[in-house]
């Protein structure tokens, strides 16, 4: 029976043991690991021309997708897509939505709709820049995976675009 403070001495005679460490299950004295990043992928896009669409249905912006191979299942990934402008026609509005498709497998839309993001126009109004951010925690692959960015309107044509002399564009993600 043990009662009282252990001595660190009688835990693996105390090596390794120090202001820094714990004493693991497993009967060591290791440092707690900090949060990394275990992979990180960017994507440029220097298309200055803007992307225009009058579909009612999403459609995939070009030069706005990044793939992936997960290190783990379990792991989180971080999907960005910066954009350096983005125009809905006057009284109406984009909306925008991001499709992951894991090789092999399905795809699936993350919120689409006014979940995600949404631009709104009362008048015709240039909008910039666009930061879009999706923390993806379900894949439970470690196949190759796609993140790919749609976009339509409630009408008339609006436009996404790549990037202007302004902003840089871009798509990143990160494994952490």
């Amino acid at each position: 029976n043990l009662s009282g403070n252990i001595p660190v001495s009688n835990l693996n005679s105390g090596t390794a043991a120090g202001a820094t460490t714990f004493w693991r299950g497993d009967g060591t004295w290791v440092a707690p690991s900090a949060g990394v990043i275990k992979q990180q992928v960017r994507t440029e896009e220097t298309d200055t021309a803007y992307e225009g669409t009058a579909s009612t249905t999403y459609v995939a912006v070009s030069g706005y997708s990044v793939v992936i191979t997960p290190q783990a299942s379990d792991n989180i990934i971080k999907v960005m897509f910066y954009m350096g402008r983005a125009y809905a026609a006057s009284n109406e509005k984009l909306f925008f939505a991001i499709q992951r498709e894991v090789s092999g497998g399905s795809d699936t839309y993350f919120h689409t709709g006014d979940n995600l993001g949404t631009l709104h126009s009362s008048g015709s109004t240039s909008h910039s820049p666009i930061t879009l951010m999706l923390m993806d925690t379900d894949y439970a692959t470690t196949s190759e995976i796609t993140y790919q960015l749609y976009i339509k309107t409630s009408g008339s044509t609006s436009y996404a675009n790549h990037e202007d002399s302004y902003f840089d564009a871009y798509v990143e993600e990160m494994e952490l």
